[in-house]
This record gives structure tokens, sequence and C-alpha cells, in this order.
């Protein structure tokens, strides 16, 4: 299987560096409006991973159904070390409980998110 490494790193700049250094500059440059998008912004991030996530699964539909029980357990597997990892560091730095949990979704979202985004643009369903 051919995996185009170039394009796929663009498209992680796009989707993941480009928003983060945005909402830096935001956030450092308009502070005025640091309630109103700091009330909005998780809300925002929750529908858009739903979003990519139901439309992967709806346009692989029919491969998800002939998919080996394997390949789940695998990606189940995979998506629960992002949420380990994510707890983990966040305990090993020594960040509150609350900060360790946030730290583990966000880290867990942002996997399946990003996993999905590059499976839609840069492979065939």
């Amino acid at each position: 299987m051919d995996i185009p490494f170039w394009p796929m790193m663009q498209t992680i700049l796009w989707t993941v560096v480009l928003p983060l250094l945005l909402g830096m500059l935001v956030h450092h440059f308009l502070p005025q409006y640091r309630s109103y998008y700091e009330r909005i912004a998780p809300d925002l991030a929750a529908l858009a991973i739903i979003i990519i996530c139901s439309y992967a699964v709806a346009a692989n539909q029919e491969r998800i159904a002939q998919t080996p029980w394997i390949v789940f357990v695998l990606v189940i597997a995979l998506n629960a070390g992002g949420y380990l990892a994510g707890w983990f560091i966040a305990g090993f730095c020594g960040f509150e409980r609350h900060y360790q949990i946030t730290l583990a979704i966000e880290i867990g979202m942002q996997n399946a998110g990003l996993g999905v985004a590059l499976a839609l643009k840069h492979f065939a369903p």
C-alpha cells in the first residue's frame, strides 16, 4: 500500500497546526473575546468530530460490514492507546485530576478525528 507521506503531512498542517496557531493568535491579540470562544470551542470541536466520524462510517458502510473482527479490535486498541497516553502523560506531568481527564479525552478524540480525516482524504474508501 502506497502511503502519500507529504500530502498527509500537508493535511495534518491544515487540520491541526493551522487551527492551533489561529486559536493562539486570537487568544493573544483579542483577549476581549476569550470568554466567548472558550465557551463555544469545546462544543464546536465535539460537533466536528461527530460529523467527520459519521461521514466516514456512512461512506464506508458496506466495507465496514465486511471488515474482519480483528481490525475492529486493533482500531479500538489504537484509540484506547490515545486515551491512555493522554491520561498517563498528564499524570506524569503532575496535572490535577480534572486536567488529566480533559487531556486524555482531547488526545483520544484528536487521534480518532485526525485518523478519519487522513483516511478519507488520502485513501480509497
